[in-house]
């Protein structure tokens, strides 16, 4: 069921120049440009990756006003004390 409980929701994203358009699945994600939640990280990994047909994706993100998106900091085990 779609939006219902389920064990595990994996979206993907991108793969490559792929283009899928099928009951089950859509790729490019049919959302991806429209959450910073997943575009902020999306372009730390790959800053010039490119959307099948669009082209670069950095070239035409801006950033939503109040995006709730902050930076996650990494530990290093002799910094974590928990």
């Amino acid at each position: 069921e779609k939006w219902g409980p389920r064990l595990i929701d994996v979206d993907i994203l991108l793969y490559g120049d792929l283009e899928v358009r099928e009951e089950d699945l859509v790729i490019p994600h049919p959302h991806l440009t429209e959450r910073d939640f997943v575009i902020i990280p999306l372009l730390e990994i790959e800053p010039d990756v490119s959307l099948p047909g669009k082209g670069k994706l950095s070239s035409g993100y801006r950033p939503g006003e109040v995006s709730g998106v902050r930076k996650a900091f990494r530990y290093d085990k002799e910094e974590w004390h928990g």
